[in-house]
């Protein structure tokens, strides 16, 4: 689902504090960013995406995020063409994602992210 097909409440929630986040990655307006996990799934199937998209998804860094009195633990992977998030904050674990070709010039650079790694061999898969 895209973030502006969400509920108002929830749209402009996203929109207020991922907007200054999501612009250090990519040219993408908040709304067309696509939001992964949600309030409609459990536990278990947003632990369950986290770990497809561990294990297929290229790691490019992680970073902690301090705003609006909260801290965000923000994790970055380019999974399948989509650069995609995982945020894990008092609210929860979220994922979201835009097409890699949206991504900004050397985002990880000087924004609190390391380097990518050089890929380490073909993706695995899950059985």
């Amino acid at each position: 689902m895209k973030v502006g097909d969400m509920p108002p409440m929830m749209r402009f929630a996203i929109q207020a504090q991922g907007a200054p986040l999501f612009s250090q990655f990519t040219d993408t307006p908040v709304t067309d960013i696509r939001i992964l996990s949600g309030m409609t799934h459990s536990a278990h199937e947003v632990r369950a995406l986290e770990d497809n998209i561990r294990a297929e998804g290229t790691f490019e860094g992680e970073m902690d995020i301090h705003a609006h009195g909260l801290t965000s633990r923000v994790e970055r992977f380019n999974w399948h063409g989509w650069d995609t998030l995982i945020t894990k904050d008092p609210g929860g674990t979220h994922v979201f994602a835009w097409p890699e070709g949206r991504r900004l010039g050397a985002p990880a650079r000087g924004r609190g992210l390391p380097p990518p790694a050089p890929p380490a061999g073909p993706p695995r898969r899950l059985r």
